[in-house]
């Protein structure tokens, strides 16, 4: 009770914490890259930058945004005959802005100069691209100047082409943007300025984590770690959340829960729960049989379907032997696969997590729904053939569940 105690009060400070008041009313603000799930996709971020340093795209900033890139760019003793000096008198009317082009990820086209941007978000360099670009610019655009630059989150150089590739940081971008916000706000439409901001905080946020949310989330841990780190320990995830609602649908259709264990909802229908002996070895409440919902695998973003099976645990021969001799009958039941644990009906059905996660009450009642009338005749044909043998697992029941004969010793229980 003390420890219940204690954790109460920890939870009120936190909740009267102005620092956790900012971070709510923070993450409640809508960003379109949050929306969309792109904040660390390197093809949307080019998509993005490319937009933004296109001089002809419909932001409304011109070559402002492309101007100063290239200003640090050109700088740079590694591009050769042409520096900043030279970015005002670039053609940025007759600028074409070029995406994957040949699996290089923006290519700028100028009518004497060719930017090549690299752009890298989570991965690194591989199978010598950087030196493949290079070459094939050179030999595509002859005559023309060139600078190539190797984009990523905290302007690391280039391990295989650090000799002709400059390095530029995100850092960099977001100092461009914040300071084309300070100025030119007011001239922008509410649009662009909305999608300016989310990408600022995305970066800062997600791939620079020196955002002011980032800052207030390392104080408010110093602060209050006890009990976030309670409430992390046991915050509920997509497994036992999904679970949750299969064991609901499964419940108002008269199953019983078997032994759980996540990512599966297993049961079994209340007659059989009371006929079939618990002699299994293979479960923490000894099933013999049981029917299996596995629904969450290792990768699950990834997780498309939802499998169903009936089981026959190990444990005495002779349980197994009813069960198996019930169930090999059944119609469409297949030939029995594995050995220890014995399967006889095995089906797959689209089920996604990620969407499901993001279904209201009522989609969700209809998808578990769905789920049921899969599976609804596979379990009702199975539990009609085992309730035939219903005397003969009785009598396996009473024999084998009999408690162990006294000793005549008076035992004392030593947690009374």
């Amino acid at each position: 009770m003390g420890r219940i105690a204690e954790l109460k009060r920890e939870f009120s400070k936190l909740l009267d914490d102005l620092d956790f008041d900012r971070v709510s009313l923070e993450l409640q603000k809508p960003n379109i890259f949050h929306i969309l799930g792109i904040t660390r996709t390197e093809i949307r971020h080019s998509n993005f930058l490319a937009w933004l340093l296109d001089p002809n795209a419909n932001h409304g900033l011109g070559n402002q945004i492309v101007s100063r890139f290239l200003r640090s760019v050109l700088a740079d003793q590694r591009v050769e005959g042409i520096d900043e000096s030279d970015i005002e008198g670039l053609e940025y009317s007759t600028m074409r802005v070029f995406r994957e082009w040949h699996h290089i990820d923006i290519l700028l086209e100028f009518s004497d100069l060719i930017v090549c941007i690299e752009n890298k978000v989570d991965s690194g360099e591989h199978s010598y691209q950087l030196t493949r670009y290079r070459q094939l610019v050179g030999e595509r655009f002859p005559g023309k100047r060139f600078a190539f630059v190797y984009l990523t989150p905290t302007g690391a150089a280039s391990v295989q082409e650090s000799n002709f590739y400059v390095e530029y940081s995100y850092q960099q971008l977001i100092d461009v943007l914040d300071r084309i916000l300070a100025i030119y706000k007011l001239r922008l439409s509410p649009l662009v300025i909305s999608y300016l901001e989310g990408y600022t905080t995305t970066i800062k946020r997600e791939i620079l984590e020196n955002d002011e949310l980032n800052l207030l989330a390392a104080k408010l841990y110093r602060n209050h770690q006890n009990i976030l780190d309670f409430l992390f320990l046991h915050r509920p995830d997509r497994a036992s959340e999904i679970g949750g609602h299969l064991y609901k649908m499964l419940s108002n259709e008269g199953m019983v829960r078997a032994s759980p264990n996540k990512g599966y909802a297993r049961f079994l229908p209340q007659e059989l729960d009371k006929i079939i002996p618990r002699t299994g070895t293979g479960y923490p409440n000894k099933e013999a049989f049981m029917f299996e919902l596995d629904f969450f695998w290792p990768n699950q973003d990834k997780q498309k379907k939802l499998t169903f099976r009936t089981i026959i645990a190990p444990g005495n021969e002779e349980v197994r032997t009813v069960l198996k001799e019930c169930l090999v009958g059944v119609p469409k039941a297949k030939k029995p696969a594995g050995q220890k644990f014995v399967v006889h009906f095995l089906d797959s059905y689209p089920f996604n997590l990620e969407e499901i996660q993001q279904q209201s009450v009522e989609e969700l009642t209809l998808t578990m729904g769905k789920v049921w009338q899969h599976i609804k005749a596979t379990v009702e044909s199975v539990t009609k053939a085992i309730l035939e043998r219903e005397h003969d697992l009785l009598a396996l029941r009473n024999q084998l569940e009999k408690p162990e004969p006294s000793s005549g010793a008076s035992l004392i229980n030593p947690l009374l």
